[in-house]
């Protein structure tokens, strides 16, 4: 799994001064994923505002990542380079990985 940070839409986000935002690849569900974090929530509250990408195969493509992003923040070119080597580079998902899809698509009615 990639993990990158990138600047986000203060413009956008102005409710949330000190907002987080990360986009990467998660290998073992076969999609882009894109988090908004808000690091000042109280410790009792969860700190993830936005989370797209948490099901298998749900964000196939990088601009599909760009297109739910786009309102947080814009995805830099050299991180749009770095997410797809990552997907393009990605080893083959273990035995484990892939009865574990299997189950989340039972789970989920993903066929």
């Amino acid at each position: 799994m990639s993990r990158y940070p990138i600047f986000p839409n203060q413009s956008l986000l102005r409710d949330i001064p000190h907002a987080c935002v990360v986009v990467g690849w998660d290998n073992p569900l076969g999609t882009f994923f894109g988090q908004v974090l808000d690091p000042d929530r109280p410790l009792d509250q969860d700190e993830t505002v936005y989370w797209v990408g948490t099901r298998p195969f749900q964000i196939p493509t990088l601009d599909d990542l760009a297109g739910l992003m786009e309102v947080y923040a814009i995805i830099p070119e050299e991180i749009r380079a770095y997410l797809t080597r990552d997907q393009a580079t990605s080893p083959p998902r273990t035995p484990l990985q892939e009865h574990m899809l299997k189950i989340l698509a039972h789970v989920n009615r993903i066929p």
